[in-house]
């Protein structure tokens, strides 16, 4: 298995939890209508442990070493606002109300917050992704300029590098070929 592989895999594992809960705003989740709130565990980890906002604002996160309740205060407090800014300077009107479901999908109400989420659109790596420069130039360029490097800072991890194959990358959201 690629370095590449097994960070996709733990990120998706572990995020598929994780954003359910931080994301979605105030600790509740989408649920198509219904909510659910973090576990007493979750929350007594968060309490127990150094702030993750505050090791963001730091800029030292680092998700892999963070708890349960480190990362629920990580995507509420630092990914989503960050990202929501994001996604918003590139569309205002298409992502004025940016949400979970910008990056799990409808799968949500399933409460399925596995990632990568197959419902985004597949990529392929073939010539530098040169069919996603063809078809849809301007969000191509987006996610590789702004939403790669900024979801790997937010997350203390560094963006992907092709040459070692470690790092945050497109497979920590889409599902990639080659």
């Amino acid at each position: 298995m690629t370095s590449l592989m097994r960070t996709t895999l733990v990120f998706g594992l572990v995020t598929s939890v994780v954003f359910v809960f931080a994301a979605c705003g105030g600790g509740q989740a989408e649920t198509g209508g219904a909510t659910t709130t973090p576990t007493a565990s979750a929350s007594a980890s968060a309490s127990a442990a150094p702030s993750a906002s505050a090791s963001a604002a730091e800029g030292t996160p680092n998700w892999e070493a963070m708890s349960h309740g480190q990362r629920l205060e990580l995507m509420k407090n630092v990914v989503m606002p960050k990202m929501g800014a994001a996604f918003q300077s590139f569309d205002a009107k298409k992502f004025a109300d940016f949400k979970c479901t910008v990056c799990h999908g409808e799968r949500i109400k399933q409460k399925n917050f596995d990632m990568p989420n197959p419902d985004l659109p597949h990529l392929h790596y073939t010539d530098g992704f040169k069919k996603h420069m063809t078809d849809k130039p301007e969000i191509t360029k987006f996610m590789m300029d702004k939403v790669e490097p900024q979801m790997a800072s937010a997350l203390g991890m560094q963006p992907y590098d092709a040459k070692t194959q470690k790092g945050f990358g497109c497979g920590g959201c889409h599902v990639v070929g080659p």
